[in-house]
């Protein structure tokens, strides 16, 4: 199903259930908080196991819920709620993903109680506030105290995690907190744990690291895998075909890798593709992994695509890396070396460098912070600010340009700054294009890629944000203009260092051994170019 529109549903329908009980609520007199309700509709919701990434707590039962509210109104934790911390990040739970998972670990929990309307609560309030909790998770791996005695303060416990039997694959499970004088009205607070224990690597050569025979997938069938990837890996290749050559079986299947970099976007690296596997098309897809993660690799029958398939895939990882990460070249440093390893197994290679882009930095015209109408005002009385910023630029040639804020563009929910709009104007002030976060990524199937002609053009950029000391650092942001090149300017690889210097056969194809080390050559550009 797609995915947009299965949040779009399951959102109303959660805003509907929420809205029939604020109403009963309120015909009744019943005193509630935020943190009660959601509360109450997480205890009172019907739990499914069948995905655990998907279901949460399961589905909205709006008599229930009214119910618990109706009975436990006058709970002494009705105006609080427990922000659960974990480890020296203060996570929001406790997430075990990286390495084999094979051996046990600890890790610090704190839980501090916040009111509702903290600063202007009676200080008597805060002062009697405590309850006594037991503490219960349902799995043997999991070991913390039993009971936790809290009051208007932080306190901790230690948890200890022993995943070293548990099956390779995802685990999930939490620490309920019921307060011991009444347990029925549900947990108080919990503290997620994900565990994944991902595949071990084989060292067999010329083998797949990941395979599965003989597989049977249904529509909206899941199959997730969890790879570790080898330190070297610089991409994988997984291979589909139907386990029974029957002329009239075909399927059509979604793939979706995944690996989580800390504090960055789930999508930094990420491959999805749809596709169509039949008897006589076997299907083949190549895309970048990093070393040392784990992978979460899904395979899924397509939801529309009705009828039962048997599958077999399977997948391997490859990898031939430079000596630096980053490859930068001047252009009259003169003949460049690269030197190009594999670690995992022999590789054939067939290296090419292409100039596609050109960039052009940007500083701005004009700058200037105003504060924004009382509409902006966010209670209490928070003054919002917004910075102004103009660049002028002139195109010579019609291309295609993507403007890019280094500071900003790479960053959307978790930035600091509350926006970053763009809009491109032409000399007669017509609006042409405009943007905010990753330009440069295909996300919701929007790319900031603008067609220009040759002309003048104005880009302004706004940035709010309700201290003006910050953006006053911004003011002079210079601004990243990317312009595609009409045809990509190649540049010549060569296998010897005499071979780049007096112009001689180019390197088309070569073989790099395990452990071997295979230095090329990248001549300068040629400025017939």
């Amino acid at each position: 199903m797609d995915t947009k529109a299965t949040i779009h549903t399951a959102l109303v329908r959660c805003l509907t259930g929420n809205s029939l009980l604020l109403s009963g609520l309120h015909k009744e007199n019943i005193p509630y908080s935020p943190y009660s309700i959601k509360r109450a509709m997480e205890n009172t919701a019907q739990y499914s196991p069948a995905e655990v990434f998907s279901s949460g707590h399961g589905l909205l039962q709006v008599e229930k819920a009214f119910e618990n509210l109706s009975l436990y109104h006058d709970a002494s934790e009705r105006d609080v709620r427990f922000n659960v911390t974990c480890g020296p990040n203060n996570n929001k739970g406790i997430h075990l993903r990286s390495g084999l998972q094979d051996a046990p670990t600890e890790c610090s929990v704190n839980v501090e109680p916040i009111f509702l309307n903290t600063e202007n609560i009676e200080p008597k309030n805060k002062i009697i506030f405590g309850m006594k909790l037991t503490l219960a998770c349902p799995d043997s791996w999991v070991q913390c105290p039993t009971h936790l005695d809290i009051s208007n303060i932080s306190r901790g416990f230690i948890v200890k995690i022993n995943p070293m039997h548990l099956p390779t694959g995802l685990h999930h499970t939490s620490i309920d907190a019921f307060d011991v004088t009444c347990v029925d009205k549900g947990a108080v607070f919990r503290v997620p744990i994900t565990v994944i224990r991902p595949q071990k690597i084989s060292a067999r050569l010329h083998r797949p690291e990941l395979e599965s025979l003989n597989t049977l997938f249904y529509p909206n069938y899941i199959r997730r895998n969890f790879v570790l990837v080898p330190e070297n890996a610089t991409w994988a290749g997984i291979l589909l075909k139907l386990h029974c050559r029957d002329k009239d079986k075909s399927g059509r299947f979604v793939i979706h890798a995944v690996q989580l970099r800390p504090k960055l976007v789930c999508k930094t690296l990420e491959f999805h593709k749809i596709c169509t596997v039949s008897s006589q098309n076997d299907v083949f897809q190549g895309f970048s992994v990093r070393g040392g993660l784990v992978l979460e690799l899904v395979i899924a029958k397509y939801w529309a695509n009705i009828g039962e398939v048997a599958l077999d895939y399977s997948m391997s990882f490859h990898g031939v890396k430079p000596d630096n990460s980053l490859i930068a070249m001047q252009g009259a440093e003169g003949v460049f070396s690269v030197e190009l390893s594999s670690r995992l197994r022999s590789e054939q290679i067939a290296p090419s460098a292409s100039l596609k882009n050109s960039v052009q930095m940007l500083r701005p015209n004009e700058a200037k912070i105003v504060p924004l109408s009382a509409r902006d005002v966010i209670p209490q009385s928070r003054q919002i600010y917004e910075l102004q910023l103009s660049y002028n630029f002139h195109i010579s040639k019609g291309t295609e340009i993507v403007p890019i804020s280094p500071l900003l563009s790479d960053l959307l929910y978790e930035s600091e700054f509350e926006s970053q709009l763009w809009m491109l104007f032409d000399c007669n002030k017509h609006l042409m294009a405009a943007g905010d976060a990753y330009p440069t990524k295909l996300l919701f199937f929007i790319q900031y890629m603008v067609k220009v002609e040759k002309g003048d053009y104005i880009l302004k950029m706004h940035v709010r944000h309700e201290r003006k000391e910050l953006l006053d650092k911004l003011l002079d942001k210079q601004l990243l203009l990317s312009q595609k090149l009409a045809v990509p300017i190649s540049l010549d690889i060569y296998a010897s260092l005499s071979r780049a210097t007096t112009g001689g056969k180019k390197m088309s194809v070569a073989t790099i051994s395990q452990g071997q080390i295979l230095p090329v050559y990248i001549a300068p550009l040629n400025h017939e170019k």
